[in-house]
């Protein structure tokens, strides 16, 4: 499994800023929920999606269906200022997720977290 990580986000600086705080992962952008799903349909190895809920065009709630759709094996965390949305996020496949103002200690754990669940367990030892 990478570390690429596509951020789906109106807000330009966001990829930026993550990249600053976590600089162990590969993050690539898509401005709206349509450039994300294009991204995903070219990127090969993307681990994980970061996706905004308030976009305009499709929202994060459309736009995690589409790619739940397209992609079920994606991960996808939701970032919101709207706590009320994370239910239907959850219901709708949302691996997580995080409320602005970002905790970036919050958002490392989480991340890690999915990334650990999706890798392979270990072979046991042949003793």
């Amino acid at each position: 499994m990478t570390n690429h990580i596509l951020v789906i986000d109106d807000e330009p600086t966001i990829k930026e800023t993550l990249s600053l705080v976590f600089p162990e992962f590969k993050f690539t952008s898509a401005s709206n929920g349509k450039e994300g799903i294009a991204a995903l349909r070219q990127l090969t190895d993307i681990a994980m999606v970061f996706l905004d809920y308030d976009m305009p065009g499709l929202n994060g709630i459309q736009t995690l269906c589409a790619i739940k759709d397209e992609f079920p094996d994606t991960d996808v965390i939701m970032v919101t200022g709207s706590p009320h949305i994370t239910a239907e996020a959850i219901h709708y496949g949302a691996a997580g997720l995080v409320e602005k103002p970002i905790d970036f200690d919050e958002l490392q754990e989480l991340i890690w977290d999915v990334m650990d669940k999706n890798r392979p367990a270990p072979l046991p030892n042949a003793a």
